[in-house]
């Protein structure tokens, strides 16, 4: 992921300015289906790596278009973003039944053959400790 990437060599405040100069630009994109589908994408990184990089002000900025804009065919992106919000509630909290919960769905995602999406979260997750 090309994305992916670039994301590691930029800094979390460059980053954070470019998602919200995204997001200022929903009129144009929201016209284009194709486009609002790579928007969606995209921000979907840029929460998970503001979230990575423990920027949780910049990540709430990104959550909050996100409830808004994910649409429920949205799937892998809905589940990376739901188990997301869950790291961040247990940064916030540190209660260690909040990561049970996110091992526990990570595990349900293997179950039920998503087993590349739960690699990739583990990977996210391993990154992060």
């Amino acid at each position: 992921n090309l994305l992916g990437m670039c994301l590691k060599a930029l800094d979390s405040e460059l980053i954070n300015m470019l998602g919200l100069q995204l997001v200022d630009k929903k009129k144009l994109y929201r016209r284009l289906p194709e486009h609002t589908k790579l928007v969606r994408k995209t921000l979907v990184n840029i929460y998970v790596c503001m979230v990575l990089r423990r920027r949780f002000s910049y990540a709430a900025a990104f959550e909050l278009e996100l409830d808004e804009l994910l649409k429920p065919t949205d799937t892998d992106e809905k589940i990376v973003f739901h188990l997301f919000k869950k790291v961040v509630k247990y940064h916030r909290t540190e209660v260690p039944e909040d990561m049970v919960e996110i091992l526990k769905d990570i595990q349900c995602l293997k179950n039920h053959g998503a087993q590349g999406l739960a690699d990739r979260i583990t990977i996210f997750l391993d990154h992060d400790r």
